[in-house]
């Protein structure tokens, strides 16, 4: 479970006990492990002073405690009523993890068999894990696996989409290629043929790589295509609709304002030096998928599709090895790409070429944050600017405050707004300044702005919390 999460679970017992927040605080502890049990212990009062009673959630939900503290409350009635309160909650809690890991590992269960080539008729599909496959957003292999008839019409939905969607980019290629556009496509667009049923690898949109000179003519052929084109302030992406069908026109597969950095960073802006007849080399797509899913983990979350995009690739036997592991050395993934490998291994009895010695702990801790994410996590996009602040732990937030006012050098030159300060840090104090004046403007272009800003802030404070994937 990660820091988001039980700060979620905790806002809501909170909420569900009807307890006023002057009267009860949490705080989070990971240094009691060994004494991990399920259900709670006795309330007691005064057995110490100020202290009400602590709940505990089993090992095989996560790796923290939740120890529960009043603060105002004097009346021992009002002290055993609160810790009922809590209590109950706390276990009907602990009732909804035992669940939810054990869809989660009926879901693992399924994706295995799929790429084994083995079916999964003896798999009970009950409603939890059809929802736990639509977040996961592989409803149309559980259908495949099981012949469960809630899943037939997502099953039916992603053939369909699959041929009209693979004569979209039939289409596309031989329009820009008719052009003298460069271009290739990522991910799904790419890797789909490589499964075992190329129509139930779906994807919610297909990424178009151009070179910046052409971006423009692009999305005229686009517009003559029948789609429409809607050109996104960030101008990361041009999104381009056409029915249920969206393309999204890329200039680059490293934008400033992405979490890649350092040898990552300068690993992946050289992406047109391995593009040969409009197709990405294998290796390094495979590279990209697994710094892909690294931004993905460390923000909104990641599910099992994205795994299972690495475990479909090197089970291609297409991918010269040395060369995937030469490549992530290059770019400083190689420890991430370890620990990628070893999960998928264990999540879907897979060999994999590269493998590190993980514990138990994290294993069954990380299976059930993916298993929580869903395909990209819960947290969607319109949210984050609100809530992403709440993605540092407790301890982290004053330094999270500090930082978001005075970022420091790094960060600032992580965007391109600020690029003008890149080789010339005496300036950062008038960085600084115009950080201050544009938080205080608040108009929307602004707050855009500083939320960018924020969020790269953010994102380097809770890399702490993944030091064991590997990522440093």
């Amino acid at each position: 479970m990660n820091i988001t999460q039980v700060q979620k679970l905790t806002s809501e017992i909170i909420r569900k006990s009807n307890i006023c927040e002057e009267k009860i605080s949490f705080i989070t502890s990971a240094d009691e492990r060994k004494k991990i049990f399920a259900g709670f212990c006795k309330p007691y009062y005064p057995a110490e002073p100020d202290t009400v009673c602590e709940a505990v959630f089993p090992l095989d939900f996560s790796d923290f405690r939740i120890m529960i503290y009043a603060e105002n409350i004097n009346d021992k009635a009002e002290f055993e009523s609160i810790f009922s309160s809590v209590a109950q909650n706390c276990n009907e809690k602990v009732k909804e993890f035992s669940e939810k890991a054990d869809t989660g590992k009926a879901l693992l269960r399924i994706l295995a068999d799929y790429l084994n080539g083995r079916k999964s008729n003896d798999v009970a599909v009950t409603d939890e894990l059809r929802k736990l496959s639509e977040n996961h957003e592989v409803q149309g292999i559980v259908y495949y696996q099981t012949k469960d008839e809630k899943n037939m019409n997502a099953y039916y939905q992603a053939i369909d989409q699959y041929s009209k969607r693979r004569k979209l980019i039939k289409t596309i290629s031989e329009s820009f290629g008719n052009k003298g556009i460069d271009f290739y496509f990522v991910k799904g667009a790419k890797i789909h043929e490589d499964y075992p049923t190329p129509q139930l690898r779906t994807m919610g949109d297909c990424d178009i790589h151009l070179k910046p000179k052409d971006r423009e003519k692009a999305s005229e052929i686009m517009k003559s295509l029948g789609f429409s084109v809607e050109i996104l302030e960030t101008v990361e992406e041009w999104k381009c609709h056409k029915g249920p069908f969206i393309f999204e026109l890329h200039d680059s597969l490293c934008y400033e304002q992405d979490y890649a950095e350092g040898d990552e960073r300068e690993f992946l802006v050289k992406e047109w030096d391995y593009v040969h007849n409009n197709e990405l080399e294998d290796e390094f797509h495979f590279i990209y998928l697994l710094s892909h899913l690294k931004k993905h983990l460390t923000s909104r979350g990641v599910g099992f599709r994205q795994f299972m995009d690495l475990a479909v690739e090197i089970g291609t036997g297409r991918l010269d090895l040395d060369k995937v592991l030469k490549y992530s050395e290059t770019a400083g993934l190689k420890d991430f790409l370890l620990v990628c490998m070893t999960l998928c291994e264990k999540w879907f009895e897979i060999s994999m070429p590269f493998r590190t010695e993980l514990s138990d702990e994290f294993v069954r801790r990380e299976t059930f944050r993916v298993t929580s994410n869903g395909v990209f996590g819960f947290q969607k996009e319109k949210d984050e600017e609100k809530d992403y602040s709440k993605l540092v732990n407790y301890e982290g937030r004053f330094r999270t405050f500090i930082t978001s006012i005075f970022p420091p050098y790094k960060t600032f030159i992580s965007i391109e707004e600020y690029s003008w300060l890149r080789g010339k840090k005496f300036l950062l104090p008038i960085a600084w300044i115009i950080r201050i004046f544009r938080k205080a403007l608040n108009s929307e272009s602004r707050k855009k702005s500083v939320y960018k800003l924020n969020k790269i802030t953010a994102s380097q404070n809770i890399n702490s919390e993944f030091s064991e994937w590997g990522i440093k």
